[in-house]
């Protein structure tokens, strides 16, 4: 017999089984119909809208060949199922699969019908796939098509519908009915056979494992469904079957239902599984044991339940004759989720989150909660904290919320529960969510407050700030114990705890114990971080922190140490424990002698004593200052550079003068290659790997009188008096200029000494103060900012966000360039003498003041009151029996809005006040300024 007339008697006989029956049990209830053109075979649905498949039949009930329907309806109202389109098929349609906008028809003996139905009310054939045999099944899996052909399965590429493209085939012990497929795995039926294929290479699919069940005649295998671990066969006859496909290549029947009719198609929602039982209508079945399935509901329809599809507890049937018909399955409850564990609790620590259970009815007649309503079975530390109404019916896919919580008293331990629900459901009146939880035994919760702090900005070496309070409690259970490590400080040392907290008693349930927390910075300048850890045995957070943040700045500049020099001091370079002064020599009248110079050699190890330790004359002026190995070279006027051994400090010898055609105004030594402004005849550069015998290797004639030089990488910055340079000397010998700025070009704005850090330039100007030049392209600079300091700048060296400027008569001022376009003053000192020349080291300021010689200065801690008296020459601090003996000195050390007491007297010379200030006299009159 061929396959076709097989197929052909199967069909006509399922047909005429059974008769008409109009019942229903259980809570199906037929809520909604449409009739079909012809026999509606399947129905799937997607959205609002169900398409159902259908035979032609002549007036017995005969199949028609090579005619079939397609029916599309508008679902929105499932009472009302509306038709909005039709389609004339190619034979009988069966199976049905759908992806994107086309619906795959399984067409008996015309194959596969590809149909686009973009447009609901207008859907068109887009191709026939003829298959050698009678196509029953299909199932769309993007572009892959899998088609149950009778004896055979074909998969084919539908990528282009207009022309599939056959990947593989693989025939089946008898005729295949049913596919269904999850992920790469494939599940077939054939009469009496069931298949699990592994399709993840669709062009050679693997055959893993298969059953056969009875393989009689009343057996046959129709449609499959599978959920999770398990599938559902219709087995015609002999009903359903359930089968475990845990196991890919040991599949079983672990259980059977025997149901009224035919099982010809099923569908699972939930733990039910709804059977199209052709004659016996349609069956409701709880699978929720897979090993003991039980029929709960049964509702007949007008002819035969030939296929099925499932939405929202609803349950659309193709009636064979009777055409689609909509079930309702109501009331009915769905509860999500069906357990809840609360996981592990601590004891007495008062009730979790809320956990929320819904209910919802996905039957079509009203859900009612009943007398019993909501009830938690068990121990009472599980309970509801917000019931819903439970008085008003629960209408059609609506839903109620109930929250739940678990607060476990008394012992450490397991904790189980119900929450019962009792309604009118038409399959059970009682509906359960178990409640699991773990308590655990009492224990401390650390917490500390606030979990951060910023002392703000703090003078260096200004002494600690007032303590800031870190509050460390306990609001857990138990006691909570501080653990090895304790109150811990990571990062820096400068933030510290100021008190003495006792850490050996623990904390008791409520308590907590102030930590007193303190910044102090030292040394350089800049923002400082760290974290306080507190180590504890709270279980969950073992080391709570906070966060600590302040911000280093210089205080108030103080002289700390002084020395004289033989000569009028002009520069001065710091290096480890030893600063050089270069000098000039002057007569009684202050005017330089010619061809006479000094350097002198202190140990400033105690930068408030230096100590003169070394001297040498040297041939002319000491002006500029470079040091490389032991050998130090000195800017030395008419007479170029003098190059000093100083390897022994305390006797300093000359090694070479090296005589320059003009005046040795600047030097700079990388190496072995030295860098020399000479005045009017430009840069200089020479070769001294042999100091006895320099080598000229390149010059560059300057604009105006060379002045000062910088070195960074194989950039030099150099200053004339109307212009800074940027020098490429990368190749010493031939030195390549790369730009240059020209700020006023007037006898005021005299270019001196220049010190580069990163993109800027910072220029001494003399009488126009100090420039900020931005270098980031040395193709082309630019002045950003300027700032007129009150004396001439002579000198600059920065360090952090701050500059330091050697102002002539006006002493030392330090600017604020951390925004380097709009420099600030942040603060001043007025030194004996003329400040020529300075070398910063951290926070100590090294001052080569001409008369005064060398003078040291530190920032110093600020204070509220400064008392002043100008007829004091002892040792200053500002105190009432240390008192400064200037204004200014009190004006720089003071706090702002602090306090100056001058003790009576006279002070020529004007004063410059920063900052706000209170003056004061006590005891007689003050006079300033005459």
């Amino acid at each position: 017999m061929s396959p076709r007339h097989v197929l052909s008697t199967i069909l006509a006989a399922t047909i005429f089984l059974g008769g008409i029956a109009g019942w229903c049990s259980g809570g199906l209830n037929v809520v909604g119909s449409a009739s079909t053109v012809n026999a509606a075979t399947k129905v799937l649905i997607e959205g609002n809208y169900a398409y159902v498949s259908q035979w032609k039949q002549d007036s017995n009930g005969t199949i028609i060949d090579n005619y079939g329907d397609l029916e599309i309806f508008d679902i929105s109202s499932p009472k009302h199922p509306v038709k909005v389109g039709h389609l004339a098929l190619t034979d009988a349609g069966r199976g049905l699969s759908k992806s994107g906008d086309l619906v795959y028809i399984a067409t008996a003996w015309k194959g596969v019908t590809i149909v686009n139905v973009a447009n609901k009310t207008n859907p068109t054939q887009v191709h026939v796939l003829d298959t050698p045999y009678i196509a029953l099944d299909v199932w769309a899996d993007g572009s892959i098509l899998y088609v149950a052909d009778a004896q055979t399965l074909r998969i084919y590429n539908v990528s282009t519908p207009t022309s599939p493209v056959l990947l593989s085939s693989y025939t089946t012990a008898y005729q295949t009915n049913g596919l269904w497929k999850v992920g790469n795995r494939l599940y077939v039926s054939d009469l009496q056979r069931f298949y699990l294929f592994d399709v993840t290479n669709p062009s050679s699919p693997q055959m893993k494992s298969s059953i056969n069940y009875s393989g009689n005649s009343a057996d046959w295998f129709r449609h499959v469904t599978v959920d999770g671990d398990y599938a559902y066969l219709a087995s015609s006859s002999t009903g359903i079957k359930v089968i475990d496909v845990k196991t890919t290549t040991s599949i079983s029947v672990v259980s059977t239902l025997d149901t009224a009719g035919q099982a010809f198609h099923v569908r699972k929602e939930g733990k039910y599984l709804y059977v199209a039982d052709t004659s016996g209508g349609v069956a409701m079945v709880d699978v929720s044991v897979t090993t003991a399935p039980v029929q709960v509901a049964t509702c007949s329809v007008p002819n035969h339940a030939y296929g099925l599809d499932l939405t929202s507890g609803l349950v659309y049937v193709a009636d064979l004759a009777g055409g689609l018909k909509v079930l309702g399955t109501g009331p009915f409850i769905s509860v999500t989720p069906a357990s809840v564990n609360f996981g592990d609790v601590y004891v007495n620590e008062g009730p979790t989150t809320a956990c929320t259970v819904t209910i919802r009815n996905i039957g079509m007649e009203d859900l009612m909660f009943t007398s019993e309503s909501l009830q938690v079975v068990g121990t009472s530390e599980f309970y509801i904290s917000n019931a819903p109404n439970i008085v008003d019916p629960i209408p059609y896919n609506q839903a109620v919320a109930v929250e739940l919580k678990f607060d476990p008293e008394g012992e450490a331990g397991s904790r189980s529960a119900s929450l019962k629900i009792w309604t009118n459901d038409s399959v059970s009146s009682v509906t359960q969510v178990s409640l699991t939880g773990n308590a655990l035994a009492p224990h401390p919760i650390v917490s500390v407050s606030p979990s951060s702090i910023d002392f703000g900005t703090v003078a260096v070496d200004d002494g600690p700030t007032s303590g800031r309070t870190v509050t460390v409690r306990n609001t857990g259970t138990a006691d909570l114990h501080f653990t090895s490590g304790t109150l811990e400080i990571v990062g820096s040392s400068e933030f510290y705890v100021s008190n003495s907290p006792n850490t050996s008693v623990p904390i008791p349930p409520g308590g907590s114990l102030p930590v007193l927390m303190g910044f102090n910075p030292s040394g350089s300048v800049g923002s400082r971080s760290a974290t306080l850890r507190v180590h504890t045995d709270d279980p969950d957070t073992s080391i709570a922190t906070v966060s600590l943040a302040g911000t280093a700045a210089l205080g108030c500049i103080g002289l700390t140490g002084s020395a004289s020099t033989v000569q009028t001091a002009i520069k001065v370079l710091v290096d480890g424990d030893y600063a050089y002064v270069s000098q000039w020599r002057q007569n009684g009248s202050g005017t330089i002698i010619d061809y006479v110079g000094d350097l002198q050699i202190f140990n400033i190890s105690n930068p408030a004593n230096p100590v003169a330790v070394g001297y040498l004359a040297l041939p002319d002026a000491g002006r500029g200052l470079s040091k490389s190995g032991d050998l130090l070279y000195i800017a030395t006027a008419w007479r170029g550079v003098t190059i000093v051994n100083v390897a022994n400090k305390a006797n300093p010898t000359q090694v070479y003068v090296l005589d320059t055609p003009n005046i040795a105004l600047d030097v700079w030594v990388d190496g072995t290659t030295l860098y020399e402004a000479d005045s009017g005849n430009g840069l200089r550069i020479y070769n001294v790997s042999t100091p006895t015998a320099p080598v000229l290797l390149g010059t560059f004639a300057t604009s105006g009188q060379a002045n000062g030089l910088c070195k960074v990488g194989n950039l030099l910055y150099m200053t004339s008096l109307y212009r800074l340079y940027v020098m490429d000397v990368t190749n010493p010998a031939s030195p390549v200029q790369k730009s240059y700025v020209m700020y006023n070009g007037d006898y005021t704005d005299w270019f001196r000494h220049v010190t580069v850090d990163g993109n800027y330039a910072y220029v001494a100007s003399s009488y126009t103060g100090i420039k900020v030049v931005n270098v980031s392209n040395p193709n082309s600079i630019s002045v950003v900012g300027t700032y007129d300091t009150p004396g001439a700048a002579w000198h600059v060296d920065k360090r952090g966000d701050y500059l330091y400027v050697a102002d002539g008569d006006s002493g030392i001022e330090t600017l604020d360039v951390s925004t380097p376009g709009a420099p600030i003053l942040f603060g001043s000192y007025n030194t004996p003498g003329s400040s020529m020349g300075l070398d910063v080291v951290g926070t100590t300021i090294y001052v080569a003041d001409m008369t005064a010689g060398l003078q040291v200065l530190t920032f110093q801690s600020t204070q509220d009151i400064c008392w002043v008296d100008f007829l004091y020459s002892g040792i200053e601090n500002g105190s009432f029996e240390k008192p400064f003996n200037t204004v200014g000195e009190g004006v720089s050390r003071i706090l702002p809005g602090g306090r100056i007491k001058m003790m009576g007297g006279h002070q020529a010379g004007a004063i410059r006040i920063s900052k706000s200030s209170r003056l004061e006299t006590h005891g007689s009159t003050s006079t300033i300024g005459k």
